[in-house]
């Protein structure tokens, strides 16, 4: 069981200090993600604070000063909401309390989507894994995202 109360062998959850999960406890407690072999992108941070065999929930910390980072997109999707700051990508520039789906990784360059970030750290909360579910019409969703991808081309 780890500080935050997960249980990763079973997906269930105890009890957590939420005030005290910003970005410099997702520093010190989390890890750090390189972008990659050879990416001049830079790392990140991310602290795992639920996991099950379903799905996967971290809490991120993008470097600031308009950083270049590469966010992996896994098999199953992932889903950012945007706690503080802000970033661009092709998706558009999601600011403050936006929140955006990432269907799967094969509509990504290498599974991953890159992002400029703003002049401030950027604080996420990122769900992955659950758009694989039978619950979520996966098709519907991609084409969603190809419709926003050709209207801003």
């Amino acid at each position: 069981m780890s500080e935050w109360g997960l249980n990763a062998s079973c997906g269930r959850q105890s009890s957590r200090r939420w005030t005290d999960l910003g970005p410099a406890v997702v520093r010190r407690d989390g890890r750090e993600v390189a972008s990659g072999e050879g990416s001049s992108a830079a790392s990140f941070h991310e602290l795992v604070i639920f996991d099950s065999p379903l799905e996967t929930v971290k809490m991120m910390v993008l470097p600031g000063s308009g950083a270049t980072v590469r966010i992996p997109v896994p098999k199953g999707g992932r889903e950012l909401l945007v706690v503080d700051g802000q970033f661009t990508s092709r998706l558009g520039t999601h600011d403050e309390r936006s929140w955006c789906r990432l269907a799967d990784e094969v509509h990504f360059a290498d599974g991953h989507l890159e992002v400029t970030t703003g002049e401030a750290v950027v604080y996420l909360y990122s769900k992955e894994g659950h758009l694989a579910s039978a619950e979520i019409d996966l098709e519907e969703a991609r084409g969603r995202e190809l419709n926003l991808k050709m209207k801003k081309a």
